[in-house]
Order: C-alpha cells, then structure tokens, then sequence
C-alpha cells in the first residue's frame, strides 16, 4: 500500500517518460504494484518496466550494471524503484551511488527496504533518497500487525515560492488531514488546500 502511496506522488509518466527501472526478481507485491501503477496511468508494463537482472551466470547485478541500464534508459524514465537488499539473492545494493548516478539524470529514486529496514545501516537522507518504503514484520521482529514505514525527502515537501509567489513550485501528493493549511485545520471550513 505504500508503494502505491508513493508512487502516487513520484511516478509522474509522460508521453516520453514513462518507464519504470526495476529489479528483475522484484518481490511480487512490488512487481504488481508497479505494473499496475503503469497501467493505470495508461501505458503497456512491457514496454515501460525495465528490469534489471545479472549477466549470464551471475547471482548479483553489479553497481556498474545498473549505472548502465540508467545510463540507456534515462531519457525515457520516470522512476527508479529498486529493493535494498534484493530478497531473491541477499544482494545489497549500493543504494547510496545507485541514487547520486540516477538523480545527476534527472530521475527520481524510491527504495523497498523491506528487506534492509533493521538489517543494514540506513542514511536515506544523508544519501539523498527521494523516497523509501519498508515493513516491520522481518529484520525488525515486530510481528504480525506491525506497522509500515515510509520516507520521503524533506526537500519534497517543502513548497518553492521563490519563483512566483502565485504559482509556487509543489509536488503532486494525496492529500488528507494534513493536506491543507495547518494553521486553520480545526476551523473545519474544507478551505486553503495546499497549492494545487
């Protein structure tokens, strides 16, 4: 659900920019929640999922291998959507360099870290990551009910009014109860959304 939450907001196709980068073995969940984000916005998942997989009998997707999938595919994508851990091999990805590569392309980056949440030392704002997605239940050991956890880059929610003080710069999110002016929230008037 939140990867669906996420995409959301970060997965903002065009007619020229519509893929998705993923994993090859992405766990299931992932790999359907992205298919249908693609068709949901009306383009074919064969042609807009990129899946990245190892060379010819490797286990694991080099760094190199994915700068280089980014690198052929970065004036067509929308998004990367990679895991931290890859649940299939026990890979670790070099989620740090993976993201500083594909954002000098202009792309932006989500993590599942369902496998690497509580499992490997995380720096998501440190390295940069738009935004990361991830589940209690395993490394964790919270069990069944846990909760989720999600991230999102403080630079996303900031609003730019540098530019036009009447258009400011914002990113597209769901909004709910903390989608509208703070300030005025309880005055329960259903006014002053966010910028739309």
């Amino acid at each position: 659900m939140n990867l669906h939450l996420l995409m959301a907001s970060f997965y903002v196709p065009t007619a020229t920019k519509n893929k998705i980068i993923l994993d090859w073995k992405a766990f299931p969940s992932d790999h359907f929640a992205i298919e249908s984000q693609i068709r949901g916005h009306g383009y074919n998942p064969d042609e807009a999922m990129i899946m990245i997989g190892p060379e010819e009998g490797e286990y694991e997707v080099s760094t190199e291998s994915i700068l280089k999938v980014i690198d052929e595919h970065a004036s067509t994508t929308a998004l990367v959507l990679l895991p931290g851990i890859q649940y299939y091999t026990g890979q670790l990805f070099d989620i740090k360099t993976i993201t500083a590569y594909a954002q000098s392309k202009g792309l932006t980056v989500g993590w599942d870290l369902a496998h690497a949440a509580g499992n490997v030392p995380l720096k998501l704002h440190e390295w940069n990551v738009d935004f990361a997605a991830w589940c209690t239940y395993k490394y964790m050991n919270a069990g069944p009910g846990s909760i989720a956890g999600l991230y999102v880059h403080e630079r996303h929610g900031t609003v730019d009014y540098s530019q036009d003080p009447q258009k400011p710069v914002f990113r597209h999110r769901l909004s709910g109860w903390y989608g509208g002016d703070q300030a005025g929230r309880m005055n329960m008037d259903n006014r002053k959304c966010l910028p739309p």
